[in-house]
């Protein structure tokens, strides 16, 4: 197996202790830089992306994946993935409790089939915003929000 090459941020990390203020600002600004790139990269996706913990909790979500679930931007942070999506777990294929394991990059199409009655009541128990086409189905229910797309 070849020696793991080291990036450029293994080396300044591995020499972190050595920068003086003037050098580390100038890392923090670039790495924010970095991170706005990204993060733009990633909102132009029209898939949604989704970066979760082996229990579920989502650590960072693109704009579609926001979309996807009906939720605002700073309403998915900390929430889990499986109580927002249930059933979606162990269509997933792979262990995700070995806290050892490298979690993979997973890459499912889905499409969530319930009856209306579930599917209005998961969203008013979650305070989720039920993105559809089909309002008239759903416009009955008080207090449930609706979107279409």
């Amino acid at each position: 197996m070849p020696p793991k090459k080291h990036t450029s941020l293994d080396r300044v990390l591995g020499r972190l202790d050595t920068l003086d203020a003037v050098n580390l600002a100038n890392l923090v600004q670039r790495l924010a830089r970095e991170r706005t790139l990204f993060e733009d990269i990633f909102n132009a996706l029209q898939e949604g992306v989704l970066v979760i913990t082996s229990d579920g909790e989502i650590e960072y979500a693109n704009a579609s994946a926001h979309r996807l679930i009906g939720l605002g931007d700073d309403d998915l942070g900390g929430k889990v993935l499986w109580r927002l999506v249930p059933g979606l777990r162990p269509t997933l294929g792979v262990s995700l409790d070995d806290d050892d394991a490298a979690l993979p990059a997973v890459a499912r199409e889905f499409e969530l089939r319930m009856p209306d009655a579930l599917i209005a009541a998961t969203a008013l128990e979650n305070g989720l915003t039920l993105s559809t086409r089909n309002r008239k189905d759903f416009e009955r229910v008080r207090g449930l929000r609706l979107r279409t797309p």
